[in-house]
């Protein structure tokens, strides 16, 4: 997942915070699949700041909670969100 917005410290609280509530939505056993939130390798570009999350998830269920639990806390958060999947990496 990448989240993106015009202030970075007002972003990284709000982007800690979908990490932990996307956390305990997908369990106990899925904790470790779950990293970041860390800045994205271009953090900052067209006066935008970047932030990645991910979640790796062997199944295709695990993936669709999962997104939609963060997809949920973004629009509530009122934050930019880019969700990209790949199979071949995951």
């Amino acid at each position: 997942y990448r989240f993106s917005g015009r202030e970075d410290r007002p972003l990284k609280r709000a982007v800690e915070k979908i990490a932990e509530f996307a956390r305990s939505v997908t369990g106990a056993d899925n904790q470790e699949r779950w990293l970041g939130p860390s800045e994205a390798l271009l953090f900052r570009a067209n006066r935008m700041f970047r932030f990645d999350l991910y979640f790796k998830a062997p199944r295709v269920e695990d993936l669709f909670k999962a997104t939609q639990a963060v997809k949920k806390m973004a629009l509530e958060l009122e934050i930019d969100l880019v969700v990209d999947v790949d199979p071949y990496n995951s």
